[in-house]
This record gives structure tokens, C-alpha cells and sequence, in this order.
């Protein structure tokens, strides 16, 4: 998939990324998929390892707080007072 991604100017990649070429198999793809049709769960990501953390880190509002905090904390709010 990533050989055939485009690149910002339209062209054609032309290379794939490690954490593709080693990924899951379909055969483990479609059984984390069916397994989470099974619980009910309204988005599936289907990924592992740091992958899999990332995806579930983006969807849980604790996350988004501390990602929020840190923003703040590192001088966002200060970024957006206006110029006297």
C-alpha cells in the first residue's frame, strides 16, 4: 500500500515501510476484526504493538486530556494572546 502512496508533489512513493512489510497477517487481521464486531465496539483498529497503543491512545478522553495538558503546559495558551 505504501509503494503506491503519493507523495505532497503527486508522485507515486515507490517504497514500503518496515512496520508494513512485517505486519499481521489477513488472517489475523480479519479475526481482530470479527473479535471486535463480536464485543459491539464502534471503531476497530486493527494494529499491534505500538501501533495498536497509538490508535487506542488517540480514541480515550484521559489521553486527550494529558495531551491537552501538555500543550498548555508547554505555552500554547500564551501562543494565542494577541499583540498589544
Amino acid at each position: 500500500m505504501s509503494r503506491n502512496a503519493l507523495t505532497g508533489d503527486g508522485s507515486r512513493r515507490g517504497r514500503s515501510d518496515a512496520v508494513i512489510d512485517g505486519g499481521i497477517t489477513p488472517d489475523r487481521a480479519a479475526a481482530m476484526m470479527l473479535d471486535a464486531v463480536d464485543a459491539g465496539q464502534r471503531e476497530i483498529i486493527v494494529a499491534e504493538g505500538m501501533e495498536a497503543a497509538i490508535g487506542e491512545m488517540r480514541r480515550t478522553p484521559d489521553e486527550l486530556f494529558d495531551q491537552i495538558e501538555a500543550m498548555v503546559a508547554a505555552g500554547y495558551m500564551e501562543s494565542l494572546e494577541a499583540d498589544d
